[in-house]
């Protein structure tokens, strides 16, 4: 055999291969083997390579050399297809339309002024001293578009300083690259400008912005719009010269006429000069009748029908547009509103955003280029919303977060401004806290003999914040204020008097200005929460442990017991009340005078729940603690970290103080009811026995279907998951009294004749599908659902039907009415109204009744008159009335006062 020996295989090759054959015996499966591959031929420098350019690339001096269409003929292409220019002419005016700005990139300086902003704001008016900015922007994206060769020439004065930035034709532009395929930095030349077929000038990177949109790795060009639909738009224009032809030339003509047999030419041309001069520009008697002879009527042949459209125009268009991220719903037929809707947004999602944040990258290299301003960039305006209860639900969440403030929610909306209203606020669970009142640090740890002027600030707050009217309100103030105050200070005991209590480690010095970890929400299994803090604690040395619990220990606990007793005595005296009444429905009693058997009872009760509460949040709080500790010492965190993240953590948030504050209220009122269960077991001889219902937000967990399931039980005694609800945060579940035999004959009570008219046992209603129905009243969903209807009122003026469920009421509607007449608004009802007499009180109307809902949910209601019944909570009060103007069976809103 000729030719040269195959190489030898590398000395690791042939180490690898006799160790192969030392332990199996066996040579290398060479046989058709894969080979060594051919050494490199190109030197090392070689490495990095963007693309295989042709050898010698940068002496063709042709623009777009190595591309199959050159930039004249797509600009032929675009400017010759009626559907591409129309596109490309839309997508510019989209974009021509947007309005733009100059802004610093810290948006927490944005509020002070900046000379610099209005220096470029007014540059940018007309970016080369020529054309407006709607002009020179639209000759740029035309070349974008259309070549993907988008060019800035920045002039300067002869000092350097920037004078203008004037764009370029970009098809003159042709790129110059160095060894590796990249364009060569300054001061070697990066672009050349092909002018009459020879190179005329030189720019570097910094001389000139040249900025395709569409780059490709194996290209030295980009790929416009226009050159990826090039076979379609040569078919639209080979279609367009059809259609034109049809009109303008050709052989055949529309129609053929038949003549006597016996006709001459002579004859034949004489009738065609007479008839064409009857009818050349003469519209009007082309559509007149014209008798003829019968051998020509007779002989009358149409030769081709009328030049229409087809659905190949439709997808010629559909292309067109899919290419430029244009909706093409203007060329399609029978479309309707919400798809045409859905498709613009598409299309500006995926087209018109795109090329927005082409142009502000465009225009921040500019800025670079021409000032060398980094803390400034180019911005688009965000998009204004148009639907007014759209807008509506955006401008409330920035009010709830302090993001604006109530008199700049006026202005926006076109009202006058109000006394206050500029002085932003949050509205958080205990009510509307003003923004620089919850951003104030909490107060450091009194220092040992002070003056105590910081306590006695905490303490008037919290006066402040217990003057809430409702229990719920009360309560989560209450444990809020308690554990938000308290975070600090536990943490700077605990930071303070570990001897060693946690290790920084190397390159930690960031670690300190960390943010605070997320805040969690509760475990919704208590047990596995319990049993995961049990683990983790037991693996804290014995002197953290003390550590954590003196620093626990030193929490002013009997102060917020003794807010919590008062608070919870007087929702188990309403749950005493609550469960009077529900226990003498199911049993058919008739009890006077209930109340004066409540409060020793309800006293009791709140003391016994208050001091477990305490003592269990106690703990829980030194389990959380223990768990930062111990991430803290074995991640090695710097001692300001920890201080922060324990202030963060869920143990001390007012998420933490909600969850309590609605959980033991539930408790509260459970209790209450039981007590009343018990004291009416007592004076009626009956046989009281407690069921339970699941609530309508109940979650079916297992635990309380479970609980549901076993029926009736003895009041005193416990269901498998507990003694009564809530059997977990978050539980939503309901208790109730059943009797199971009536009262002996002739039983006389305490304060008067027992009489036993009926007995009842209600049972959990079923779906269909065997699961537990919901049942009971879900205030925050009839909230949702009240304020959602009222806006939509307030939008359209129509009414709402069913709009929401009073407590303990029924249906509520909300209905437009109209204001009345006089002073008085006489003959007046519905939101109109009551929109018409706030306002002419000075208040205003539209976000006071807003919180009618809210009144209506959580508020306490009684007949008032003879057809009307109202609401009260705290010093608002919403009066309904039934029938009337209104559906029927339905309560309308005819009134709504704020004390």
């Amino acid at each position: 055999m000729s030719g040269s020996a195959p190489a030898r295989p590398g000395i690791l090759t042939r180490l690898v291969a006799a160790a192969r054959f030392a332990v199996t015996g066996t040579g290398p499966a060479n046989w058709f083997g894969p080979a060594e591959p051919i050494a490199p031929q190109a030197p090392p420098q070689v490495a990095g390579r963007q693309l295989d350019y042709t050898p010698a690339v940068n002496l063709n001096y042709s623009p777009r050399h190595d591309e199959d269409i050159t930039a004249e003929q797509l600009r032929a292409l675009a400017e010759n297809c009626d559907v591409v220019r129309i596109i490309i002419q839309t997508r510019k005016d989209q974009l021509a339309a947007q309005k733009w700005q100059f802004q610093l990139k810290d948006k927490t300086a944005r509020k002070r002024p900046d000379p610099r902003i209005d220096q470029l704001n007014a540059f940018f008016t007309s970016p080369d001293r020529e054309h407006s900015w709607d002009e020179w922007i639209g000759a740029i994206l035309d070349d974008l578009l259309v070549i993907d060769a988008a060019t800035v020439y920045p002039r300067r004065t002869l000092g350097g300083a920037i004078y203008a930035f004037e764009f370029i034709d970009g098809a003159t532009i042709k790129r110059v690259i160095d060894d590796w395929g990249r364009t060569p930095l300054p001061p070697e030349p990066a672009y050349q400008q092909i002018l009459h077929g020879l190179p005329a000038v030189n720019y570097t990177r910094d001389e000139l912005l040249y900025a395709p949109r569409n780059l490709r790795s194996y290209k030295l060009y980009g790929m416009s719009p226009v050159q990826q639909i090039a076979m379609t738009v040569n078919i639209a224009l080979r279609r367009q010269m059809s259609q034109l032809e049809y009109y303008t030339s050709g052989t055949v003509p529309d129609a053929l006429a038949g003549v006597p047999d016996t006709w001459s030419p002579e004859q034949i041309g004489e009738y065609q000069r007479y008839w064409d001069e009857l009818l050349t520009d003469d519209t009007a008697a082309r559509r007149k009748v014209r008798f003829v002879p019968g051998a020509a009527a007779k002989a009358f042949v149409q030769t081709k029908e009328a030049m229409l459209t087809d659905a190949f125009d439709e997808w010629l268009a559909r292309v067109a547009s899919y290419a430029f991220s244009v909706s093409p719903q203007w060329a399609v037929k029978q479309v309707n509103r919400a798809t045409a809707e859905t498709a613009e947004g598409m299309a500006n999602a995926e087209g018109l955003q795109p090329l927005l944040k082409w142009v502000a990258s465009l225009v921040n290299r500019m800025l670079m280029l021409g000032w060398g301003w980094s803390d400034i960039e180019f911005a688009w305006h965000e998009e204004e919303e148009t639907d007014p209860q759209a807008q509506m639900t955006i401008s409330t969440g920035y009010l709830k977060v302090g993001a604006l403030t109530l008199n700049e929610v006026r202005a926006d909306i076109g009202r006058d401004p109000i006394a206050g209203g500029d002085d932003p606020v949050i509205y958080t669970p205990t009510g509307i806290v003003p923004l620089k009142v919850a951003l104030r640090p909490p107060p450091p740890p009194a220092a040992p003999g002070g003056d105590g002027g910081a306590q006695a600030d905490e303490a008037d707050a919290e006066e402040e914040l217990l003057k809430a009217a409702d229990p719920e309100t009360r309560l989560i103030a209450v444990w809020s204020h308690f554990l938000t105050s308290e975070a600090p200070r536990v943490a700077a005991a605990i930071v303070a008097a570990l001897p060693t209590p946690v290790t920084k480690a190397a390159g930690d010095e960031e670690v300190e200005d960390d943010l605070p970890a997320p805040k969690k929400k509760a475990h919704p299994d208590a047990a596995a929460a319990e049993a995961a803090a049990d683990d983790l604690a037991s693996t804290l040395p014995p002197s953290v442990e003390r550590v954590i619990e003196q620093a626990v220990a030193a929490m002013p606990w009997p102060a917020v017991q003794a807010s919590t007793e008062a608070v919870l005595a007087t929702e188990t005296a309403a749950g005493v009340v609550e469960g009077l009444k529900s226990g003498a429905e199911v049993a058919g009693l008739k009890i006077p005078n209930p109340l004066r058997q409540a409060d020793p009872d309800a006293v009791q009760a709140a003391q016994d729940q208050a001091a477990q509460l305490v003592k269990g949040v106690s703990q829980t709080t030194r389990d959380a603690l223990n768990r930062l500790v111990t991430t803290a010492e074995s991640e090695g965190w710097a001692p300001k970290k920890l201080a922060a993240r324990i202030v963060a953590d869920h143990a001390f948030d007012d998420d933490r103080a909600m969850l309590i504050a609605r959980t033991e209220l539930k408790r509260a009122k459970v209790t209450g009811n039981i007590v009343a269960w018990r004291r009416q077991a007592a004076m009626t001889g009956l046989i009281f026995k407690k069921r339970i219902i699941l609530g309508q937000n109940e979650n079916h967990c297992i635990a309380c279907e479970a609980a549901v399931r076993e029926g009736a039980i003895p009041l005193d005694e416990d269901f498998s998951v507990g003694f009564a609800p809530p059997f977990h945060p978050a539980c939503y579940c309901s208790i109730v009294p059943v009797v199971e035999r009536p009262v002996k004959k002739g039983f006389v009570c305490d304060d008067g004749c027992v009489e036993v008219t009926k007995a009842f046992n209600p049972d959990q209603p079923r779906r269909a599908d065997g699961k537990f129905a919901a049942t009971g009243y879900d205030a925050e969903r009839e909230v949702g659902r009240g304020r959602a209807a009222i806006a939509n009122v307030l939008a359209t003026h129509r009414d709402a039907v069913d709009a929401m469920t009073a407590r303990g009421l029924g249906a509520v509607s909300f209905v437009w009415g109209k204001a009345g007449h006089g002073k008085a608004f006489r003959q007046g009802f519905g939101l109109a109204h009551v929109i018409a007499r706030r306002e002419a009180e000075g208040l205003d109307a539209y976000s006071l009744i807003h919180r009618i809902p809210e009144v209506l949910a959580h508020g306490t209601g009684a007949p008032d008159g003879r057809r009307g019944y109202a609401f009260e909570l705290g010093g608002e009060r919403v009066v309904l009335a039934q029938g009337g103007s209104g559906p029927e069976g339905h309560w309308v809103l005819t009134a709504y006062v704020k004390k």
